[in-house]
C-alpha cells in the first residue's frame, strides 16, 4: 500500500502543473492564441513542464518524507473522496468529449457547445471539482504534506483565477444562453436541488 500512495503522489506532483500552465493561458488569452499559436499551445505548454518534471524526478523522494500518520477514520473517508473524483473526472470527460481539452477555446476548428447534461446541471465546474477531489483526497488517503499544499494551491488557483477567466471567455463565445447558466447553476460545488431537474446540450 505504502508503493501505492508513493506512486500516486509522484504522479499527482508530476501532472498537477499542466492545469495551470495550461488553463491560465487558455482562458486569458483565448484570442491570442486562436488567432496566432492554436493548436501549438499543448508544445508550449509541454515544454513549460518540463522543468516541473525535473523538480519531481530530483526532489521527489525529499518532499514525500514528511507525511502524516492518520487514523482510519480520516483515510478511508480519503478515499472514497479520490476515488469518486477520479469518477467524477471520468464522468465529465466523457460527457464533454474532444472539448475537455480546450480545443474551443484555442482553435475555432470546432463548433463551440454549451453542455449543461448531467453533472453539468449540479455545478458549472465538475471538472475542476473533480481535481480538487482528486488531490484533497489522495492527501488525505496518504498523508503527505506536499500533497496538502498541492490540494490547496489547486483550490485556491482554481477558484480564483482559473474559473473567472474562464467564466468571462465563456460569456464571451456563448453568450446570453451562459449567462443565464450561471444564474442558475452553482459555480463549485454541487447544488443538490438541480438532481431533479432537466437537462439538455444547448449548440
Amino acid at each position: 500500500m505504502s508503493l501505492f500512495y508513493y506512486i500516486t503522489a509522484l504522479c499527482i506532483m508530476a501532472a498537477w502543473p499542466v492545469i495551470p500552465l495550461f488553463w491560465i493561458p487558455a482562458h486569458l488569452f483565448h484570442g491570442f492564441l486562436r488567432r496566432r499559436v492554436g493548436r501549438a499551445i499543448y508544445v508550449i505548454t509541454g515544454i513549460a513542464w518540463l522543468p516541473c518534471l525535473w523538480v519531481v524526478l530530483q526532489y521527489g523522494d525529499s518532499l514525500l518524507e514528511c507525511r502524516l500518520s492518520l487514523p482510519a477514520w480520516i483515510s478511508v473517508p480519503g478515499w472514497i473522496i479520490f476515488l469518486a473524483g477520479l469518477l467524477l473526472q471520468s464522468w465529465t470527460a466523457w460527457v464533454m468529449g474532444s472539448v475537455i481539452i480546450g480545443i474551443p477555446e484555442i482553435t475555432d476548428s470546432m463548433e463551440s457547445r454549451h453542455v449543461t447534461a448531467p453533472p453539468f446541471n449540479w455545478c458549472r465546474h465538475p471538472t475542476y471539482l473533480s481535481h480538487s477531489m482528486i488531490f484533497g483526497g489522495a492527501a488525505f488517503m496518504t498523508g503527505y504534506y506536499v500533497l496538502f499544499v498541492i490540494a490547496a494551491l489547486d483550490f485556491l488557483i482554481t477558484c480564483f483565477i482559473i474559473i473567472p477567466f474562464e467564466e468571462k471567455e465563456l460569456v464571451e463565445r456563448l453568450g446570453p444562453a451562459y449567462r443565464k447558466y450561471m444564474e442558475t447553476t452553482s459555480r463549485f460545488f454541487p447544488s443538490f436541488s438541480m438532481f431533479s431537474s432537466g437537462s439538455h446540450d444547448e449548440k
